[in-house]
């Protein structure tokens, strides 16, 4: 019978690391260990690196929002001033808008506001927007008569067309009376809104 025997003659069983060194690659251990303690000193060498540079990149994100603090409040009077100059560019627009060529007769809308003026009635103030014309005055009247006073201001605005020209309606807001020694005074606020 044939006998066949694949295992070497050799004396005693090798390892398969140094086996694998070097009969299939044919480094001897001393260099193989070498070069892969060289390529994981060079990796752990990498990584305190990067390690060196997140903390680097930390402490400039800390200097940047210590600054960024610092500089809100300023930030904050920026804002607010900038708010204020937008709110001054709408009222200047408004303005602009009153007393340019596009809306015609204010003057003549104001004439007519100061001649339908009856006795005992005065003006306080009137207040101009966007959406529509407010009148605020006050009427006194010996007769107690102050509300038939304020109809007939109102009545008279109402009659004029070139005051109700670019307007949709005029309206009475409100009516209060108070005392002032004594004198009884109404004081009322009319609408006028615009079309």
């Amino acid at each position: 019978m044939i006998d066949i025997n694949l295992i070497p003659a050799s004396p005693g069983k090798r390892s398969a690391g140094a086996a694998f060194s070097t009969v299939q690659l044919g480094i001897p251990p001393k260099v193989f260990w070498g070069v892969g303690g060289g390529v994981v000193a060079i990796l752990v060498l990498a990584h305190v690196i990067l390690l060196g540079l997140l903390v680097i990149e930390g402490g400039i994100w800390l200097a940047h929002r210590a600054v960024w603090q610092s500089v809100l409040p300023q930030k904050k009077n920026i804002d607010t001033l900038g708010g204020e100059v937008r709110d001054l560019k709408k009222r200047m627009t408004g303005i602009t808008d009153v007393t340019s060529a596009r809306t015609t007769g204010w003057s003549r809308k104001l004439n007519t506001i100061s001649d339908c003026v009856t006795k005992g009635l005065w003006l306080r103030r009137m207040t101009l927007d966007e959406k529509a014309l407010v009148i605020e005055g006050s009427v006194i009247s010996r007769d107690q008569n102050e509300i038939a006073s304020i109809g007939a201001f109102v009545n008279n605005l109402k009659k004029d067309g070139s005051f109700m020209q670019d307007l949709a309606g005029l309206e009475v807001n409100s009516i209060t009376r108070e005392k002032r020694g004594v004198i009884d005074v109404a004081n009322f606020t009319l609408t006028a809104k615009f079309k």
